[in-house]
């Protein structure tokens, strides 16, 4: 019986069977459409699209992008390196003006400023005792000192790693180092924060023991990972530490970061925070550092906070922790108390006395103990 189509069975134009009416059978997905084949290459209008510009070269996917490349070798900040100096074509790899911030450097490259080969800046991570007063920031727009500012390395563009609050003391990491610093901050990592607080009136152990099981704040339940009276001021602290009447000295561990989260863990039992003082980050502790002063870290204090925050390892490409796991080196998170429901519409985690990820691996003391 004839096909519909001119053919037996179906055929089509060229006589195979198949789709009626298509070329050897094709069907209809597989023969491209002539509207699309005359829109491809055609701007708004119907004016033929410019060809797309092939992405500048200069670097592989294993070299860091030009902006931050420029940013660690300390010329300017990543955005004002874009817009003042590569937008400007002021910037070459190997002798070949580059416009475009986000190619690639690899360690072969070189790169040149108006002519000038740059190179990236060596790492370098401060530990700092921060006094009461100071601003955990690079500057200050109100003019107040900062805690870069108690780091004396001229020409370096150095950053806290994380905050504490202005009335808030201790331990404050400085680095030039971004990569570092996310790592470290990011919640994933469950970085401890070890703080001494002076609380009027002197806790009781049904106090500590609230802390320690959680309490209900207004962005959802929160807990200390450990809590325990202290017999006496922390020794960093020197001259001054001595509190008054009806006070008393604590020890708690934090792993969120919440803002002001210490505080107001505390002030949920009924304690009032005279002092607080930040005595460990992940594996590096306070020691016997005077406030104000601030030293250079050795590299095995480096390596050791390295290790905390996953870098000690190049993870292969392409390849991610999977959704929920945390990564390896990382301390375990605690849960919510037991009992508790996070209220909706929470302000959510921000920086400030609250924790973030230390394993428990050995302790590198900051002081000179």
């Amino acid at each position: 019986m004839p096909g519909a189509q001119g053919g037996p069975d179906g055929a089509g134009a060229s006589g195979r069977p198949g789709f009626p009416g298509r070329r050897g059978g094709e069907s209809p997905q597989a023969r491209p459409s002539r509207d699309g084949a005359a829109r491809r290459g055609r701007g708004a209008g119907g004016a033929a699209a410019p060809p797309r510009q092939p992405r500048e070269t200069g670097g592989g996917p294993s070299g860091v992008r030009l902006a931050k490349f420029l940013a660690h070798a300390g010329v300017a900040a990543r955005r004002r390196a874009e817009t003042d100096f590569i937008a400007a074509g002021r910037v070459a790899i190997n002798g070949v003006v580059s416009t475009h911030p986000a190619v690639r450097v690899r360690p072969s490259d070189v790169v040149t400023l108006d002519g000038r080969v740059l190179a990236p800046e060596s790492r370098a991570v401060y530990a700092v005792h921060k006094p009461a007063g100071v601003v955990s920031a690079a500057s200050d727009a109100r003019g107040r000192r900062t805690a870069v500012d108690l780091v004396s390395d001229p020409g370096r563009r150095l950053y806290p790693v994380g905050r504490l609050d202005t009335d808030s003391e201790g331990l404050l990491l400085v680095t030039n180092d971004g990569a570092l610093t996310q790592a470290l901050l990011h919640p994933r990592r469950g970085l401890a924060r070890e703080y001494a607080a002076l609380v009027r009136p002197r806790p009781d152990p049904g106090q500590l023991l609230r802390v320690e099981r959680g309490v209900a704040l207004s962005d959802g339940p929160a807990r200390a990972e450990d809590v325990r009276p202290l017999a006496a001021a922390p020794r960093a602290l020197r001259p001054g530490a001595v509190g008054e009447a009806d006070t008393g000295w604590i020890a708690l561990t934090l792993r969120e970061g919440r803002n002001r989260e210490a505080r107001r863990l505390l002030a949920a039992v009924g304690l009032d925070t005279l002092r607080l003082v930040r005595l460990r980050f992940g594996p590096l502790r306070l020691g016997s550092l005077a406030p104000g002063e601030a030293r250079r870290l050795l590299d095995p204090e480096v390596q050791a906070l390295l290790h905390a925050a996953g870098q000690d390892r190049p993870q292969a490409p392409g390849r991610r922790a999977a959704r929920g796991q945390a990564p390896e080196g990382a301390g375990p998170r605690p849960g919510p108390p037991r009992g508790f429901r996070r209220p909706p519409g929470g302000e959510g985690a921000r920086a400030g006395e609250g924790g973030g990820p230390d394993p428990r691996g050995g302790q590198v003391a900051a002081g000179r103990e």
